[in-house]
């Protein structure tokens, strides 16, 4: 492969990305208007996206987080997961020499990548893994390959 061809792809990527952060902002401008991103700590968990049979199914490990702090939210081909994690002890700063762990609201924009039933989902948190799952549908609207016969 050239260089140039490299850089293009690159710069594509680099434009997708660019992308998908603009519409992780604008859905949750309009899901919750009044919070800030800057308000917001990374998402320090990590997603899994299998999709077996008929369904999607998104794994999120959410290790100390329960169903109270956890908020999911969809729209078309996006799932938001939202909420606010906290240290659970009660003196969680006296005699502290050093604290790795970050505490606030956390915001994840996760695009499903298919057309699926959002009214039909279902999620569970169990062993500090919250799995929701979608029921797959036939795409309707969006980009289709025309076949060109002879």
């Amino acid at each position: 492969m050239t260089g140039r061809k490299e850089n293009d792809n690159l710069w594509l990527l680099k434009q997708y990305r660019e992308l998908i952060n603009e519409i992780e902002k604008a859905f949750a401008e309009v899901i919750n208007p009044e919070r800030t991103a800057g308000d917001e700590i990374d998402f320090p968990y990590d997603v899994f996206i299998d999709n077996p049979a008929n369904e999607l199914v998104i794994e999120i490990e959410v290790p100390g987080l329960t169903i109270e702090t956890i908020s999911l939210n969809a729209a078309d081909q996006l799932l938001q997961v939202s909420g606010t994690k906290d240290t659970l002890r009660s003196n969680r700063y006296q005699n502290c020499v050093c604290l790795e762990r970050e505490n606030g609201a956390f915001n994840k924009i996760i695009h499903l990548g298919r057309a699926v039933n959002l009214s039909a989902s279902s999620a569970q948190l169990q062993d500090g893994v919250l799995t929701v799952r979608f029921p797959l549908v036939e795409e309707k609207r969006g980009i289709r390959k025309i076949e060109i016969r002879q």
